[in-house]
């Protein structure tokens, strides 16, 4: 019995791998959401005139008529 390298292995794995069009479109999604991840500041940045959604000075106020159970 003949032992194969280490690269025959790899090369007949990523030959299987590309004939099967599921894997490819797997592959294509992983690929899109790694880039979107890297790049978000650039893709969606953040705008300067916003302010920060939570007021961490309040954050635990106590029940009020504004927020009759209280923020968390």
């Amino acid at each position: 019995m003949e032992r194969r390298s280490r690269r025959e292995n790899l090369g007949r794995a990523w030959y299987k791998f590309s004939r099967n069009s599921l894997s490819l479109v797997g592959a294509a999604m992983v690929l899109l959401v790694f880039f979107l991840a890297i790049f978000a500041p650039l893709v969606a940045p953040y705008p300067e005139h916003v302010k920060p959604f939570t007021d961490f000075a309040n954050a635990k106020a106590p029940p009020s008529w504004a927020h009759p159970f209280g923020t968390d």
